[in-house]
């Protein structure tokens, strides 16, 4: 049975098993390119131990220009082989969610649902208030005077 691979970026949710069609680039093992690596991905490497095999998905990179066998691989399906000095440079999908912190969406998310709370209770107390009768005009058409309201029967 063949190992399960995920992306190493934070966000991407790429698997071996959810899109088993997608490459998976192994990260290197030199300390020097596995750093340079988990920088572009903003990654902590201290929180990886240096002997961990990682994985990073095509996306995150342009396999046209950063292949060295694209055309091989395209053809014959022979194994990825990654120029020497690439990085994963593609995080368009990532952007947004790399730049928003954590603790700023959960703020964000508390303000909402305490806004969506307090006009909740107004709505309340508005529905609770009575409600004064309708006026109807009277007869003469001076004054306003309260509706009967009266149920009738058929």
């Amino acid at each position: 049975m063949p190992s399960r691979k995920w992306c190493f970026v934070p966000v991407c949710k790429n698997t071996s098993c959810i899109t088993p069609n997608k490459i998976f680039v192994s990260v290197p093992k030199d300390i020097k390119r596995r750093q340079k690596w988990f920088a572009a991905a903003r990654r902590n490497i201290s929180e990886v131990s240096k002997k961990s095999t990682m994985y990073c998905c095509e996306d995150h990179f342009d396999l046209k220009e950063d292949m060295e066998n694209y055309i091989e691989y395209t053809l014959s399906k022979v194994s990825a082989r990654m120029k020497p000095n690439i990085v994963p440079h593609i995080f368009s999908d990532h952007v947004d969610k790399f730049t928003t912190s954590f603790t700023a969406k959960r703020v964000r998310e508390s303000g909402e649902k305490r806004s969506r709370k307090l006009k909740m209770s107004e709505f309340l107390q508005q529905a609770e208030a009575p409600h004064p009768e309708p006026l109807v005009p009277s007869e003469n058409g001076k004054e306003n005077e309260p509706m009967a309201i009266t149920a009738s029967t058929s």
